[in-house]
């Protein structure tokens, strides 16, 4: 998805065999559950989340937890925190619910974060375990026509690539982008059952060096042609 370029789908699996047979990497188990968080809106003027059951709503800065009706919440930015309409909060909110919460058009499992940034926007944070991100990832990498296999290899990349990648956007209170920046994320949405199926097979499943994550890059179309990784990153 990175700097490789993109090739054609049906050679995502034969990148992913190369870098097996080019450099000592093996396939290993992961941790136990991990928790990772994706910006999924940033820098906005408003942010919309809907829930069709109440929502809870807990505010950093006091620790007070307010529960909100079912049904549709703009937040805005105000000069000291976030504006939820009836309701104020601190400069950050988490906002959960029995099911599925609704930020902007798609819906998301976990909790949604919202965030206000020093410029006066707000950033929208999905938590979520890094399986159920793994869900509404693969659909958006590869077509999920493809062979269980293709599925499931992509299902081992996207893993590796999040794991390798936690922290990256620390300073803005967020492990991974829900765009190309990182690897494309659309929440529940994005789902597809033979993707999850993928993902469920693999569960855990990373490739390593010298025992760490690989950064296991990946891409959708490369127009035909790739170049060497040594001409990218040395």
């Amino acid at each position: 998805r990175s700097a490789l370029g993109s090739l054609p789908l049906c050679r995502r699996v034969l990148v992913l065999v190369l870098f097996a047979a080019l450099a000592p990497t093996h396939a290993a188990q992961s941790s136990a559950s991990q928790t990772v968080r994706i910006g999924i809106l940033i820098n906005q003027d408003g942010i919309l989340v809907q829930s069709e059951g109440p929502i809870e709503a807990g505010d950093v800065a006091t620790q007070a937890v307010q529960t909100l009706a079912a049904g549709a919440y703009e937040f805005r930015s105000h000069s000291q925190g976030i504006d939820g309409g009836i309701n104020r909060f601190g400069p950050v909110v988490r906002l959960r619910a029995a099911g599925p919460l609704q930020v902007g058009l798609r819906r998301y499992r976990g909790l949604v974060e919202i965030r206000r940034t020093p410029s006066g926007k707000l950033t929208a944070i999905n938590e979520l375990d890094l399986e159920e991100y793994l869900y509404g990832v693969i659909k958006m990498e590869i077509d999920p026509r493809f062979p269980p296999e293709a599925l499931r290899a992509q299902a081992v990349a996207a893993r590796t690539y999040a794991l390798q990648n936690l922290g990256r956007f620390a300073a803005e209170g967020y492990d991974l982008r829900a765009t190309t920046d990182s690897q494309a994320y659309g929440g529940i949405t994005a789902e597809d059952p033979r993707t999850t199926a993928a993902v469920d097979a693999t569960r855990d499943l990373v490739m390593t060096f010298s025992g760490r994550p690989i950064l296991a890059v990946y891409h959708t179309d490369s127009g035909g042609a790739t170049e060497s990784s040594e001409f990218v990153w040395g």
